[in-house]
């Protein structure tokens, strides 16, 4: 994802996924994610996060979010 995320929310659950699995955006790669929460359930085999799955870079910013997620492997 690049470009901003806000005042989103998750109450989904996520399960038997691959990879890149996140409670508001799977992939970050130069994204912004503001006001956003996520509760539920995921389960993925790699790179999984309650809010975000795997990112990318150090410049991706996530501010005032939470995750009140269960996550597995």
């Amino acid at each position: 994802m690049e470009g901003k995320v806000e005042k989103s929310f998750n109450k989904a659950n996520i399960i038997e996924a691959q990879s890149h699995i996140g409670g508001i955006i799977g992939n970050n790669n130069n994204g912004i994610i503001e006001n956003c929460y996520s509760n539920g359930s995921l389960r993925a085999k790699q790179y999984i996060g309650g809010i975000i799955g795997f990112q990318l870079r150090s410049s991706c910013k996530c501010i005032n979010s939470y995750s009140v997620n269960k996550i597995e492997r």
